[in-house]
């Protein structure tokens, strides 16, 4: 038989804080909020979305070029308004890994957002209808700091209720979780 040694219940809880600072620093386009590192990177949906080879001329993809703390502070993500129900899952400390699942609030009431701090890139157009989004996301913990954030959607009926009992969720994927 293997015995696992246990993990201390406090490294637990400081990666789940992390994950819960991670959704605020979104929310309220201050880096501040999580303790981002200096090498942190996010993959969206298979893509790098930060840290790339920055373009020939500013653009819109600057905003990729640019780490996980810096992209923030331009207001590039201004648009997500609400990150709710945040569920966190499962943490190894002894990995450095925390999963947790999100439901992202995207009214889109503006079309456009303006970029601070990036010569060249004043406006980011958000040609978008409202939506809601709900996604898985993996992050890469150690130093007391997120390194690396992998997220992805989900997709599907899923039926997620408030604390009012009530369904949340897009119309479309509502019309879904419904039928179920």
């Amino acid at each position: 038989m293997v015995l696992h040694r246990p993990i201390e219940t406090t490294r637990v809880i400081g990666h789940f804080k992390l994950n819960i600072r991670y959704y605020s620093a979104l929310t309220s386009a201050d880096s501040n909020n999580a303790p981002f590192a200096d090498d942190c990177v996010r993959h969206e949906s298979g893509g790098q979305s930060t840290g790339n080879p920055p373009p020939a001329t500013p653009s819109l993809d600057t905003l990729e070029s640019l780490g996980c703390a810096a992209q923030l502070k331009t207001h590039t993500m201004d648009y997500i308004t609400r990150i709710e129900p945040v569920r966190v899952t499962i943490a190894d400390p002894e990995m450095g890994l925390v999963f947790g699942l999100s439901h992202f609030r995207q009214p889109m009431k503006e079309k456009s957002k303006k970029i601070v701090g990036v010569p060249g890139v004043t406006v980011r157009p958000l040609p978008y209808k409202p939506f809601d989004l709900r996604a898985a996301h993996i992050f890469k913990v150690y130093g007391g700091q997120i390194h690396e954030n992998r997220s992805d959607r989900l997709c599907g009926a899923l039926r997620l209720e408030n604390r009012l009992g009530k369904v949340s969720g897009s119309r479309s994927m509502q019309g879904r979780a419904n039928a179920l």
